[in-house]
């Protein structure tokens, strides 16, 4: 788990310039910045003060569990 935690903390280190080489695809896959999500619309005129990367299994675009 250390090495986890120690690439994280490499990969949100970058300028924003290089994480968004993998800005997060139609999958909800990839990096997400900071402000562009909104947990509670209603309750919220900005968005969430935190940036992410999303993770998962890449299937085939023909297989039923994509997206």
């Amino acid at each position: 788990m250390d090495e986890v935690f120690d690439q994280s903390k490499f990969f949100f280190a970058l300028p924003d310039k290089e994480k968004m080489k993998i800005f997060r695809n139609e999958c909800n896959r990839g990096y997400t910045t900071f402000m562009d999500e909104t947990l509670d619309p209603d309750k919220q005129s900005k968005g969430d003060c935190k940036e992410g990367y999303y993770i998962g299994v890449d299937v085939d675009r023909n297989d039923p569990r994509y997206c």
